[in-house]
């Protein structure tokens, strides 16, 4: 991640206008047309193998699908940030009438790649840091979020149409993006190692009252696990206490214990578990995951009667072209060599 959020789309920017200096028109309009395209196969890939393998590293170590996932979890971040600044400077080459530059261009359906790629960074449920100092950087996220955020609303702005429903789609869009986007900030926060000393290991007075025991065992044994990783020296009351388990365990339940313990911290510390099982992370899943299917229907609802508009447009022109034929020529012997 760069130092400054912006930066990324900075450099996308900068560098779309160092190659329209560079490469010659034949190159440099092939360019235009397959940059963006490029941009969301190789974020939808990055994608892709986070999803499949970015939990892999769970279960063992190997060193490609370390390489892949390293790979992946980079370009997911950077892709999405550099194809914002694309974006942003085709539409701006469209409006400032850029022949060379915006031709062919549509400035709405452009846009509307936006929050798909602020969902990009967001990432899946998979994999949210690579390592333990990745979730140490969540406020730059926070910046991050609030950063793209806006430049992605900007760009919804700046092509925005009332005519057109592609406009009207991007919004819920945003939206969407948005959480997915806040859901991974919030993972990395609840991560943090201040944020684990302070919920872990320490017992609330509310808790307390409840005199939930087996909660509150539980709880104290997973603390003991947690504070490992969070840089905390144990005392010795809980060094004896870890001691007194497994001491009156069978090997087959400790390394039950071991399993589960070792799996929760992956997740705690390399998912989204820690938010997706909460009340609001659920709450936040169901209006993302509500929001991109009613976003999908009405897509695919619009597209569907455009193209039998257009197809409607296109035989009554042809039809119009008949009759003015005809006109010209002997009517009958024109309807009959076309219908019959």
């Amino acid at each position: 991640m760069a130092p400054f959020p912006f930066m990324d789309i900075w450099m996308g920017i900068e560098a779309r206008r160092r190659l329209s200096q560079v490469l010659p028109d034949s190159m440099l309009e092939w360019w235009n047309q397959w940059e963006l395209p490029g941009l969301v196969f190789i974020s939808l890939l990055a994608q892709v193998l986070l999803t499949l393998l970015g939990n892999r590293r769970k279960y063992g170590t190997n060193k490609v699908n370390e390489w892949i996932v390293w790979c992946s979890y980079y370009l997911a971040d950077k892709v999405p940030a550099f194809a914002l600044g694309v974006i942003s400077s085709k539409i701006g080459d469209f409006y400032n009438n850029k022949q060379d530059e915006g031709r062919g261009s549509d400035p709405e359906m452009t846009a509307f790649w936006v929050p798909f790629f602020l969902m990009h960074i967001g990432g899946p449920d998979s994999i949210t840091a690579y390592s333990l100092e990745d979730n140490e950087l969540w406020s730059r996220h926070l910046v991050g979020l609030v950063v793209r955020t806006t430049v992605t609303f900007y760009i919804i702005v700046l092509s925005w149409s009332r005519t057109s429903w592609i406009s009207w789609l991007s919004l819920p869009m945003l939206g969407a993006g948005f959480v997915k986007y806040g859901e991974r900030t919030w993972s990395l926060y609840s991560a943090s190692l201040n944020h684990c000393r302070h919920s872990w290991l320490t017992v609330t007075e509310a808790e307390k009252a409840r005199g939930e025991e087996r909660l509150l065992h539980l709880k104290g044994f997973m603390s003991c696990f947690v504070s490992v990783f969070s840089d905390v020296v144990l005392d010795r009351d809980d060094v004896r206490e870890l001691r007194n388990i497994f001491y009156n365990c069978s090997c087959e339940d400790f390394f039950s214990y071991m399993d589960f313990v070792h799996g929760f911290c992956y997740d705690m510390f390399f998912t989204k578990s820690i938010v997706t099982h909460t009340f609001w992370g659920i709450i936040l899943r169901l209006i993302t995951l509500i929001t991109e299917a009613v976003a999908f229907i009405c897509y695919a609802i619009n597209f569907h009667t455009e193209t039998w508009q257009l197809s409607r447009f296109r035989s009554h022109h042809h039809l119009h072209a008949i009759v003015d034929s005809c006109r010209i020529r002997n009517p009958f012997n024109c309807i009959g060599g076309h219908f019959f």
